[in-house]
């Protein structure tokens, strides 16, 4: 059992401050937005010092007023038993006895994202409760859009119809409100300008206006008015991975149907720059010609052809490359990948790659069943190898089962454990250590790939 230390600020204190009424908070999400909105004012408009807490093991209330959560590393999902309710320092001594990595820290986001206590997920469509408010990722963008159903209502109208919406949460802001051509005015903004910028500028070149305009709730929409307006959604982790997969793998179909790719299949792996829940997984394309490995790097799509011509056959074999394709690319690119600034460019660069293949190959290739049975093969034998080089001795079929997992894969039973055997038929006597050497590594891969396309 853990101590429970004083709070910093001992004796009365405001209800939104104490442990009992904390608890009581957390019996729904509309209690506890109560509280959170409490304590806030407490902190930014009373100047108000409080009492620092920890609840859901997930979500901390600062000394001003702010919600933070967790990110990463979520305490409640490792430790579900972990207190509702904390100060700081009980928190602290709870992951000390339990938190057994190397480095303790928990990093806090200022936002806190918890879900309004009337959203539902858009993707499961299921409800937010204090149970399942913790699993979330929230979702922002900004979208501009026409308000002709509104002419003639007012702007506090507009605001109170996309508030009641139960899928996002939507709002304006008030420095970018409301745009119409009608308030374009090109006129120089500057009656005397000093320099080369004065001279350019003038009084309104887009057409947006905001409340230092005289915009405020009574503003009456009119013909032509448009809305800028900032859409959350909330999604449960499950569901946003599901979301993400199924409209990336929905827009690189596009991307290689249009670059005039007909014979196809996308297999989700994980994204190979990023593990941030807000970033798609990258995708395995089988064609006719072989493998090719897309997905998002930040701002540029990652295309890859380093297992171009992967077939039973071909096994270890390289591909020539394709980089003089590109010579005239200002972009990063080597003899195995290129970035692509956006779907139009990955477009273009694949429907290069597409021509170029047909005219030393042909049509087709290489069968891209053929190709996938080869690449799980290959796949299944290096997540052997490397489960049994973290694991040694004190592997199980377990850990192997996990380790594919990783890399996108699952495999029945029986072709694992095949696996884990020619494992140990490969290696022959070798140490683990020997595996450090590449040439040994490949030869130990080379001789498990062949001894499981005869098995299994």
């Amino acid at each position: 059992m853990i101590l429970d230390p004083e709070p910093k600020f001992p004796g009365i204190r405001p209800w939104y401050d104490t442990r009992a009424n904390i608890v009581i908070a957390l019996q729904s999400l509309k209690k506890l937005e109560l509280l959170l909105q409490a304590r806030h004012t407490a902190g930014y408009q009373r100047e108000e010092r409080l009492n620092e807490w920890v609840i859901l093991g997930s979500y901390r209330l600062d000394s001003c007023g702010n919600c933070m959560k967790a990110t990463g590393w979520i305490p409640k999902v490792e430790f579900p038993w972990i207190p509702d309710v904390q100060t700081l320092k009980q928190f602290n001594n709870f992951l000390n006895k339990y938190d057994k990595r190397e480095y303790k820290s928990t990093w806090w986001t200022i936002s806190s994202d918890l879900p309004r206590h009337d959203l539902i997920c858009p993707e499961c469509k299921k409800g937010w409760t204090i149970e399942n408010c913790f699993d979330v990722v929230r979702r922002t963008k900004t979208e501009t859009w026409p308000l002709k159903e509104f002419e003639g209502k007012t702007l506090a109208v507009v605001k109170a119809f996309f508030a009641k919406r139960t899928d996002a949460e939507i709002f304006m802001q008030s420095d970018l409100l409301i745009r119409n051509d009608g308030f374009i005015d090109k006129t120089p903004q500057y009656p005397n300008p000093k320099d080369d910028y004065e001279r350019r500028a003038v009084k309104n070149e887009t057409g947006w206006v905001r409340d230092r305009d005289g915009i405020n709730d009574l503003y009456a929409i009119q013909d032509g008015d448009e809305g800028f307006f900032n859409v959350w959604t909330y999604y449960h982790r499950k569901c946003n991975g599901k979301h993400l997969d199924e409209t990336e793998k929905k827009a690189f179909e596009k991307v290689f149907t249009d670059a005039g790719f007909e014979k196809f299949d996308l297999r989700s792996i994980p994204n190979r720059y990023s593990q941030s829940e807000y970033d798609a997984p990258w995708y395995n394309v089988f064609t006719q010609y072989g493998l090719i490995i897309i997905g998002w790097r930040k701002r540029v799509i990652n295309i890859d052809w380093s297992d171009f011509f992967i077939t039973a056959a071909d096994y270890g074999k390289k591909f020539p490359g394709l980089l003089h394709l590109f010579l005239d690319e200002d972009v990063t690119k080597s003899q195995t990948y290129i970035h692509a600034w956006g779907f139009e460019k990955a477009t273009s660069y694949l429907k290069m790659i597409k021509e170029y293949m047909e005219r030393i190959v042909g049509e087709s290739y290489t069968d891209i069943g053929a190709a996938k049975r080869q690449l799980d093969i290959r796949d299944l034998a290096k997540a052997v190898i490397e489960a049994n080089r973290e694991m040694g001795p004190m592997l199980t079929f377990g850990d192997v089962q996990k380790k594919l997992a990783t890399i996108g894969l699952s495999l029945v039973g029986f072709e694992v454990r095949t696996a884990m055997a020619a494992f140990d038929m490969a290696m022959d006597g070798k140490n683990i250590l020997d595996l450090e050497d590449p040439k040994k590594y490949s030869m130990v891969l080379k001789v498990m790939v062949e001894h499981l396309e005869t098995v299994i």
